[in-house]
């Protein structure tokens, strides 16, 4: 809450001769006028235009409205009135002006009968009653203007006194939106909108004083006073902190046509080497209450001077009754019970032991049905949820902490969800009930997510449409940890640009920044929007409504769903300035574009956007339902989340080796389960797009590959989950037993699209080729004189080396286990080494170190006491010789598709049948087999009798366990990872990126670089 600060003695105003002219103006007055609705009102998000239209009706001639009276409304945000609920707003008269304020002041008491009639749209009028009038500076009732207090010329000497004197350092808070021109350089060649100061930006203090010191003396003209002498130079004034954002509204003129009326608001900080000289403090402290900029006879551009202790100097009429009163009332509490009961009821939100508050009541009493309206006199609210919503009327509401649960996505990442306790949530749903409807109006028209009556049907229409009307190219992004990483500083911020003080702002923020209880663990959270918070949704698009606000300006067609957005365009350079412009907004407001989720492509290659797969004016629904059932809650299992961050980051910080909490609900680790089993089943992806055309792979259940049309469709249990040109293909991989029509074969060989046949677990089976000449036997020739070069062998060898040593050395050192120091002493070895039988010394020492040191981490029930092969004698080695040849069986397969020989390698010794080069190229990856199978020993779901010893001494799984691990294995390969150079991928994908730099190598175009995980 703000106070007023206390008085201090004036300032002389000798020799001040343009304070002096501020005279004219004086003395203020403001009256505050009291109303009652007699019929419901449904106005705009800002009511000021509606409530000067009804000012101006009400007063015989409206022509000098502007020169004498000054709107303030207060009420801004509330588009919802019932009959009988109160209305205020404030008049600011200016000298001169008493005469027309007395009429007006007649005319309000007069209402309903003196308001305007026969429009239908009007807000504001017929539907009103006068309730009575007070003064804004003494706050006492009054019947006539000779009643109300006048703030003169001595009132605003003291006010600039305290200004001048006491605060070289305040905040500058926009009340209402403001319209404010630009830097005549700045506008030169712009029209409409664009011409008015947009973000921070474009808002110096200088123009800032300078646009002050103009509204000042355009309202001397007016008014037919004296005017003020030229402008001098400002004062300087230090920008310390700023936050602003455009925000479009309207409204509608006498002849019913909508006009735009758009405006700036947010706050700036300001610090001033010395005070503010006269008669920049006066112009700095009437702007109050005269406002500034354009349109200020609609009570556009009022702002308010606050200290660095929350404090003002200039009273303003609050609204007649709290947003955060609105939503505590008994029909929206009652509306909000009924949402969060049928969810759970549902089971899209489980009800967990740890929301006992929610067991007291039978739910059931509180679900919609046809009998009972939404608003009618159901039962009696739960009485815990009456005392949390009066707790928090009253301000002594103690927020409780959240609890923490992750969700895994279909990318191998996991969300982690911040959910409250049941009737908490109720409270913040019915805050968000009373929110999202208003802010919706103000929201911009290419926003689909979390918004009535929107979805990302719409948004796909109007992709299609986009494309019908030219566009080609497309500018795909999203936005790095958007939901983690908001500051709280900003949606404070936000939040008073739009309801001031109302005592909404302190719950929502007390909400924002609870803690988050996590497997016996309180995490203090620093940022972010709580995922699973009823309010996060509401203010995510909030936060970003002035981002989409920047990208229509620049004249770019941007459709955003959340933090996910796509920029359609005419044009690759189209897209690549999209991209630039889209950066810089968000890094105004503390955000970042995802690089790794950030590319310009071509609708011709395809994209995919909320679940669609777009090529050209098609999309297909290929990851709408595959949402749906990833949307469950859930625990982590034994697997380390991929890209954790906020809460989850600072959990696995401190216990980087998180397990399955013990007391853990079963049907989480079945969800858990079933997911896994859904993500491998259903795989069917759009790989990389190269130079040399895109890579197609198939896997899973078994699917119908056919054509039509000029197309390649992919289709399983009759529905078409994917359909892409012929044209710009280089290959398919259909990894298991797929179904493939002759029809298609035709078209594969007329096109010259390979088609590669493997088994599900990766082993090459064949090739369907024409007779083309492929890449291929040329490669292949290049690749024999690259093998009979030592050095390049060595080169090869050593990257390969180099990367295997370094997973292993991070895998024991997340362990901490011992010998992952000696492993860096290895790493300097390799460095140096110009040999190959020498780096084979030295790799083969640092895996005796690394599997001495994995035998600590191994329970000893399992035998495991060094690595062997062939037969492998423990259950370990028996994971590990399986997983290698899982990983083998892919890596060759990859090197065929790409045209490399897989029995020339650079590093291991040819023998037999064997594919070396496979071998050589799966080095880096190898740890992910042995980190899954050490994790699969510790899972718990899978015992010593799974495990059976042969008369040859060799281990093996039963089949049950063999069928789990490989589910497993399959799982990891199909997670995505980062490496150290930023690439992202999985497995296929990343050693297909291994390939293409083993390919630069051997044309001579470039060194070879071998994959490392960050």
């Amino acid at each position: 809450m703000v106070t007023r600060v206390e008085e201090f003695d004036p300032l002389p105003l000798e020799n001040l001769e343009q304070a002096a002219l501020l005279e004219q103006l004086l003395p203020l007055r403001s009256l505050a006028v009291h109303l009652q609705f007699i019929d419901e009102s449904h106005p705009r998000f800002f009511h000021q235009a509606a409530v000067s239209a009804l000012l101006r009706h009400l007063l015989p001639s409206a022509d000098d409205y502007s020169h004498y009276l000054i709107l303030d409304a207060p009420e801004t945000a509330r588009i919802n009135y019932q009959a009988g609920a109160s209305y205020c707003f404030s008049i600011v008269c200016l000298a001169g002006g008493e005469s027309l304020l007395a009429t007006l002041m007649l005319a309000l008491r007069q209402l309903p009968y003196s308001a305007p009639t026969g429009n239908p749209l009007a807000s504001f009028g017929a539907n009103l009653r006068w309730r009575g009038f007070s003064c804004n500076f003494c706050d006492h009732p009054v019947d006539q203007v000779e009643d109300l207090g006048c703030y003169g010329i001595e009132h605003l000497a003291q006010e600039a006194a305290l200004w001048a004197e006491h605060h070289t350092l305040f905040h500058w808070q926009w009340l209402t939106p403001v319209r404010l021109l630009k830097e005549k350089s700045a506008r030169s060649t712009a029209k409409g909108e664009a011409r008015y100061c947009a973000d921070a930006g474009d808002l110096s203090a200088a123009l800032l004083l300078a646009r002050l010191y103009d509204t000042v003396n355009a309202l001397l003209t007016e008014r037919g006073d004296r005017p003020l002498p030229p402008r001098q130079a400002a004062p300087h004034m230090n920008v310390e902190a700023q936050h602003c954002f455009w925000l479009d509204a309207g409204y509608q003129n006498s002849s019913g046509k909508e006009q735009v009326m758009g405006g700036l608001l947010g706050e700036f900080t300001y610090s001033t080497p010395v005070p503010l000289p006269p008669p920049w403090a006066h112009f700095l402290v009437l702007g109050q209450y005269i406002g500034l900029g354009q349109r200020r006879s609609f009570g556009w551009g009022r702002y308010q001077l606050v200290t660095t202790e929350n404090q003002v100097s200039c009273r303003r009429q609050l609204a007649a009754q709290p947003l955060l009163e609105r939503a505590l009332e008994p029909a929206n509490l009652r509306l909000a019970l009924q949402h969060k009961t049928q969810k759970t009821k549902a089971k899209r939100e489980p009800l967990y032991k740890w929301q006992r508050d929610a067991q007291e009541c039978d739910l059931s009493q509180y679900e919609c049905n046809e009998e009972t309206d939404a608003e009618g006199d159901q039962a009696e609210l739960p009485p815990t949820l009456l005392k949390r919503a009066n707790a928090l009327a009253q301000g002594r509401y103690d927020v409780p902490p959240l609890r923490g649960v992750i969700i895994p996505k279909t990318d191998g990442e996991w969300r982690a969800l911040a959910v409250a306790p049941f009737f908490d949530a109720v409270l913040q749903r019915a805050v968000a009930q009373i929110l999202a409807p208003s802010l919706d109006r103000v929201m911009d028209n290419r926003s689909y997510g979390y918004r009535r009556g929107r979805s990302r049907l719409d948004a796909k229409e109007q992709i299609q449409l986009a494309y019908r009307n030219g566009a080609r190219w497309v500018l795909e992004a999203d936005i790095e940890d958007f939901f983690d990483s908001v500051a709280f500083s900003l949606v404070a911020q936000r939040l008073r640009a739009l309801f001031h003080q109302d005592p909404i702002n302190e719950a929502i923020l007390a909400w924002l920044s609870a803690p988050v209880d996590y497997d016996g663990l309180r995490l203090q959270r620093k940022a972010g929007l709580p995922q699973g918070s009823p309010l996060s949704p509401v203010l995510a698009n909030l936060l970003l409504d002035d981002f989409d606000s920047d990208m229509r300006k620049a004249g770019f067609n941007c459709l955003r769903f959340a933090d996910d957005f796509v920029v359609v365009c005419q044009s690759r350079e189209e897209a690549e300035r999209a991209w630039q412009r889209a950066a810089s907004s968000l890094n105004e407001h503390g955000l970042f574009l995802a690089e790794n989720k950030t590319r310009v492509i071509s609708f011709e290659r395809g994209f995919r956007f909320l679940g669609y797969l777009f090529v050209n004016e098609l999309a297909l629904d290929v990851g709408s339902k595959a949402l749906k059932q990833h949307d469950k809650l859930s625990s982590p299992g034994h697997a380390k989340p991929q890209c954790a961050s906020g809460w989850l980051a600072d959990f696995l910080a401190q216990r980087p080796q998180a397990l399955l909490p013990p007391n853990a609900p079963h049907s989480e680790q079945r969800v858990v389960e079933k997911t896994t089993a859904m993500v491998h089943s259903q795989a069917v992806a759009l790989g990389n797009r190269e130079n040399d055309g895109t890579f197609l792979c198939v896997s899973g259940a078994p699917a119908l590959i056919s054509t039509d049309h000029g197309r390649v469709l992919v289709q399983r249990d009759d529905e078409t989950v994917m359909s892409v040109p012929w044209q710009g293909l280089r290959s398919v991989l259909l990894l298991g037993r797929h179904h493939l029509t002759h029809p298609a074969m035709i078209a594969a060989l007329s096109q010259g699209v390979a088609i590669h046949f493997a088994s599900r677990g990766g082993q090459y089976q064949g090739l369907l080729d024409g007779n083309q000449p492929r890449l291929g036997p040329r490669l292949w020739l290049l690749q024999e004189e690259r093998v009979a070069d030592a050095a390049a062998c060595v080169a090869v060898a050593r990257e390969l080396t180099n990367a295997r040593i370094r997973h292993q050395r991070e895998v024991l050192r997340q362990r901490a286990l011992s010998g992952w120091h000696t492993l860096g002493d290895s790493l300097s070895q390799v460095d140096a080494c110009t040999d190959l039988s020498a780096l084979q010394g030295i790799e083969g020492a640092a895996a005796r170190t690394y599997f001495a040191a994995l035998a600590q981490a191994v329970h000893p029930q399992w035998g495991f006491h060094g690595r062997n092969r062939r037969p492998p004698r423990a259950p370990f080695n028996a994971l590990l010789s399986l997983g290698f040849t899982l990983l083998y069986a892919h890596t060759e397969t990859l090197l065929i598709i790409d045209g490399l020989n897989p029995r020339a390698g650079f590093y291991h010794k040819p023998h037999g049948s064997h594919s070396t080069l496979a071998s050589d190229m799966m080095e880096p990856f190898r740890h992910l087999v042995e980190r899954c199978a050490l994790s699969f020993l510790s899972s718990g779901k899978v015992k010593p009798a799974d495990f059976s010893v042969k008369d040859n001494g060799a281990c093996e799984l039963s089949n049950a366990a063999r069928r789990l691990y490989l589910e497993r294995l399959s799982e990891r390969f199909e997670t995505s990872m980062k490496g150290r150079d930023g690439s992202e991928g999985k497995l296929i994908q990343l050693l297909r990126w291994q390939n293409r730099s083993l390919i630069e190598l051997i044309r001579a175009k470039g060194p070879f670089t071998a994959w490392l995980q960050r």
